[in-house]
């Protein structure tokens, strides 16, 4: 599954502003690295999925929220359960993202870094 937030998608749009055609950016939120192809207005993932720039720049200006690709569309990472009545999404932060539940954050993400909490 491809998930971006807005660090990555900033990462497509600067690469195509250095006229880049095959970057390698994460499409798993920071863990790896993946080669996608610029194709004029669109950009084309490894697993042959189209997504447009217009959809990447979308991304890039929504810092509250993941999304992934589905279809060659882009979904946000999140849900509303009738059974909790609470609302669930995945949250950028400059390390690893965080769920937030009903407006709570399941980890400490403001000035500090959650990865070196873990260890």
């Amino acid at each position: 599954m491809i998930v971006l937030s807005y660090f990555q998608a900033g990462e497509v749009l600067d690469a195509i502003k250095r006229g880049l055609t095959n970057p390698s950016v994460s499409l798993d939120l920071g863990i790896t690295k993946s080669r996608i192809e610029i194709k004029g207005d669109f950009v084309v993932f490894p697993d042959m999925q189209e997504v447009s720039l217009e959809a990447i720049r979308k991304i890039s200006n929504n810092n509250k929220v993941c999304f992934f690709i589905e279809d060659s569309q882009i979904k946000k990472v999140q849900t509303y359960s009738t059974a909790t009545n609470k609302f669930y999404k995945l949250i950028p932060t400059s390390t690893i993202p965080t769920l937030q539940i009903s407006g709570i954050s399941m980890h400490r993400h403001h000035h500090i870094d959650p990865v070196l909490q873990i260890a």
